[in-house]
């Protein structure tokens, strides 16, 4: 079966805004996060969508509906799994991106921010976070 995947982030959420880790704290997305979104959407709206993947996480809710608004197509089926919320940063969640950067220094926060399989502490790895999302993808997105 071939047809079109479409990935879409997240619209600005209250702590993008404010430059903080958010991982899984659950937070809205901001006016301006809704109207880009809404925004996006109309520019996809010649993609005839047959499905919305999404995490569970409010600000991809919050997100889909702007950009399936915008698509004129609000009504189709949704489906939404833990396994492609985004990267918990663990003890990071919640700081502010500068702060953490301030606290373990430059080459620490990009070897968090980018290594591939350092873990953060109570959170994970770029590894874990394709640990779970491949499989999904495999085994519900693909067929």
């Amino acid at each position: 079966m071939s047809g079109k995947l479409v990935l879409v982030r997240h619209g600005e959420s209250e702590w993008n805004a404010l430059g903080k880790w958010t991982g899984w704290t659950d937070v809205s997305i901001t006016e301006e996060g809704a109207r880009l979104s809404r925004q996006l959407g109309e520019k996809l709206e010649d993609i005839k969508f047959t499905v919305a993947y999404q995490s569970l996480l409010r600000r991809t809710s919050e997100t889909l509906d702007a950009v399936l608004e915008g698509a004129k197509q609000a009504d189709i089926s949704r489906l939404s799994a833990g396994e492609i919320n985004e990267r918990d940063y663990g003890v990071y969640t919640g700081m502010l991106k500068e702060e953490v950067r301030a606290k373990i220094g430059e080459e620490a926060y990009l070897k968090l921010r980018r290594g591939w399989d350092r873990p953060i502490e109570d959170g994970e790895s770029l590894k874990d976070v394709y640990g779970r999302v491949q499989p999904f993808y495999a085994e519900t997105i693909l067929p």
